[in-house]
């Protein structure tokens, strides 16, 4: 079943859109003939008509009342704006590059919740701090991509950082991780399947390559110069190809070889099992 992801964003009005909308409380400069034109009748300089004590017309005070009410939630949303892109660099983005990919895996609920702890105690629960608002939580039939009918969640959202932090763990529940690329930089949403910290954009000097070719080769020559478990696995792994290419090896015996060694080489990373019987094993 395919996900289906759509954002509706209610009531976008710009601060000038929302000023015009309130004229009579400001100094119309426009000429009358210019009135019922919308291009023309629009304001640009913002000056409060207080030229007189009381109000001209009866339905003013309730109008400037609907206007403040109007004002403050531009600016609440504005500054929840700001508040949710502060959440993000200060606070997901740590959890995503420290904590949630540091056993190189797609975490499972147990991992998660231990990753989520840590996280929490080392930080001072800035993620228990947030509260996800929302109107209304319900359940809706949609039509996907090819007009088959699937059931989905409708959440309307009362602020920006309500609906990063429902995405973001729902998201991850769901195992999808966002990564940061070890090669070029850019975050990217893994999705299931095979874990890996490279993505798939293609590189701008090799356009036939992606980030994940090369830098998944550059991973694997790296630990092969540093990690010793990795240098025993990659001799081993030379010499038992060698017997395959002289046909000393079926490729039935060099695959099963092959599994066994690589089982072998993340026990010994892990200190599952010594070094000492590692090199013994993998060299069978």
């Amino acid at each position: 079943m395919r996900k289906i992801n759509r954002i509706f964003v209610r009531g976008h009005w710009s601060l000038p859109e929302l000023l015009n909308g309130y004229k009579e409380l400001f100094v119309n400069h426009i000429h009358p003939d210019d009135m019922y034109d919308e291009e023309k009748s629009r304001i640009v300089h913002f000056e409060p008509d207080v030229g007189t004590i009381e109000w001209p017309e009866p339905d003013l005070p309730e109008s400037a009342g609907a206007f403040n009410e109007d004002l403050c939630a531009f600016f609440g949303a504005y500054l929840g704006f700001l508040s949710a892109c502060r959440d993000v660099k200060k606070v997901f983005k740590p959890f995503v590059t420290d904590t949630l990919h540091r056993d190189s895996a797609f975490p499972d609920t147990h991992a998660l919740a231990k990753m989520f702890d840590d996280f929490e105690v080392r930080e001072g629960h800035p993620f228990q701090k947030m509260k996800c608002r929302m109107s209304r939580f319900a359940y809706r039939p949609q039509r996907d991509a090819d007009g088959q009918m699937i059931f989905c969640e409708q959440i309307d959202f009362l602020d920006l950082r309500s609906f990063l932090y429902y995405d973001f763990w729902n998201g991850l529940r769901l195992n999808r991780l966002p990564t940061k690329c070890g090669q070029c930089g850019r975050f990217f949403l893994l999705e299931g399947g095979k874990y890996s910290r490279y993505c798939l954009h293609p590189l701008t000097d090799e356009p036939g390559k992606t980030c994940r070719d090369v830098g998944s080769k550059r991973r694997y020559d790296d630990r092969c110069k540093t990690d010793p478990v990795w240098q025993i696995y990659n001799r081993a792994y030379k010499t038992h190809y060698a017997r395959y290419m002289k046909m000393k090896m079926t490729a039935g015996e060099f695959e099963s070889w092959s599994r066994h060694a690589s089982e072998l080489r993340d026990r010994a990373a892990g200190d599952l099992i010594s070094f000492e019987a590692y090199c013994g094993e993998i060299r069978r």
